[in-house]
């Protein structure tokens, strides 16, 4: 490998890296109650193990919407994640 390859295979690496997000991931308990879940996080690679994520859901039609919390970007913006899930079936191919 020449040393400009190198260089630019570098440089696209960095540019790259510039929009990645830090990862979070873990598994725990759910307690699910009208409304709002409950997850204790027992493991993973998560600044949060050993705590208690509140989140709130509304159901909508064949849908269930959870927000997130706001958070600040490193531009000092505000930003939301809403994560949506769809019924892909009904209840019947599902409890087959």
């Amino acid at each position: 490998m020449t040393r400009g390859h190198d260089e630019r295979h570098r440089n696209k690496r960095a540019h790259h890296t510039d929009h990645l997000q830090p990862v979070q991931a873990h598994f725990g308990a759910l307690g699910v109650y009208p409304r709002m879940v409950l997850h204790q996080i027992l493991a993973g690679i998560s600044p949060a193990q050993g705590t208690t994520l509140k989140r709130f859901y509304e159901l909508k039609g064949t849908g269930l919407d959870i927000p997130f919390p706001a958070t600040t970007n490193q531009q000092g913006q505000q930003t939301t994640t809403l994560v949506t899930l769809k019924r892909r079936n009904g209840e019947k191919e599902m409890l087959r």
